[in-house]
């Protein structure tokens, strides 16, 4: 979820006042790959010396090795005892003479002196809707993104016809070339090639959507991801359309896009006087509701949505005065909605009450 910080940088970035943060799930395919890269055993340049003296010396003792490599005779004799003979890459003779194999000549052997190829299982992620790479900052090893089978966005992913379908074996040839041309792993091993697709799943990321809103209240929605701005063409018509409502049974949510409404690109709230009424006296534990009619409730001259204007009447109303003072003093509270998200409330008064955000213990109201 968004931080406090990232919510100061936009602000600071935009010019305008981050009003509402969604969060939005983005169709992902991860394909399963199969493909080669470079050994990255760290003992490998050590192995292929060893290797290399013994294909001259085959009973060479294992305490000269060490020495001439200026190892510990423990390091060596480890390497041979638990690794270079059982995996066969050295055979072991009665004599105590070691022969280097054919599997030991391919790997260690070669003229070049290059790390052998060895074959890796990996996956990556791609759009759901377009099956091309994400932006570099989405493949942050550092900070892992935690994938969910379904979504409840409409948009769906791109239809599939098992590992053969063109669209995917295109796809995973433009990644390989990608790769290639940005030197960006993009997740998998270091320089990958002959990638093949063994596998693919439908999945879901989270990102969050940010509504903000400038001075003259222009409403502008988009997508944040880790500090940046995103904009994925099959969700700029969902995101335009986020909006936070009430539902039938009064609990406040957001639409995932989805509406009726011709007006949904330029809302934040959806909700008639009379919801935001309920939603202050619920909060406040209001015992009169005409007193709301001192409250500005929807002001069209503001950039929020929602605006409460405390006065000394609509104080003297509220059952739980500490709590109105306290937003009061705030400036403004955050209402969560149901599913994820929250929108900003703000909270405006008048002098009287200004003067009781000064105290830690409101007094008694005359």
């Amino acid at each position: 979820m968004i931080s406090n910080n990232d919510i100061s940088n936009i602000e600071s970035q935009t010019g305008s006042s981050v009003i509402g943060v969604m969060e939005v799930q983005v169709p992902v395919y991860v394909i399963n790959l199969q493909y080669l890269s470079k050994d990255k055993d760290p003992f490998y340049p050590v192995d292929r010396v060893v290797v290399q003296i013994l294909d001259k010396n085959p009973l060479a003792n294992w305490a000269y090795i060490a020495w001439l490599l200026g190892f510990e005779k423990e390091i060596v004799d480890s390497r041979l005892r638990y690794y270079l003979i059982p995996e066969g890459f050295l055979q072991y003779f009665s004599n105590g003479m070691l022969k280097v194999t054919e599997s030991g000549q391919k790997k260690y052997m070669n003229e070049k002196g290059d790390r052998p190829d060895v074959e890796i299982t990996g996956s990556i992620m791609v759009d759901g809707t377009t099956l091309e790479l994400l932006p570099k900052n989405f493949y942050d090893g550092n900070y892992p993104l935690r994938y969910f089978k379904s979504g409840k966005t409409t948009i769906p992913h791109k239809p599939l016809l098992g590992l053969d379908d063109h669209s995917l074996v295109r796809a995973v040839r433009n990644i390989e070339t990608r790769i290639a041309n940005s030197h960006f792993s993009y997740g998998l091993e270091e320089n990958p090639r002959n990638l093949q697709a063994i596998g693919i799943d439908d999945r879901y990321i989270d990102l969050d959507a940010i509504i903000m809103a400038d001075s003259a209240g222009n409403i502008n929605k988009r997508l944040y991801f880790r500090g940046e701005f995103y904009d994925f063409p099959s969700m700029k018509d969902i995101t335009s359309k986020l909006y936070f409502f009430v539902d039938g049974e009064g609990n406040f949510c957001q639409n995932h896009g989805v509406t009726s409404l011709d007006n949904a690109t330029k809302l934040i709230f959806a909700a008639t006087p009379d919801v935001v009424d309920d939603i202050i006296i619920k909060r406040y534990k209001i015992k009169d509701r005409i007193a709301l009619s001192i409250c500005e409730r929807i002001r069209k001259d503001s950039q929020y949505p929602m605006v409460i204007h405390v006065s000394k009447d609509l104080l003297k109303c509220a059952g739980d005065r500490r709590l109105l003072l306290a937003d009061a003093r705030k400036g403004g509270f955050d209402l969560f909605a149901n599913g994820g998200g929250s929108m900003k409330v703000k909270v405006e008064s008048d002098y009287f009450v200004s003067s009781l955000t000064k105290v830690s213990h409101p007094k008694k109201l005359p």
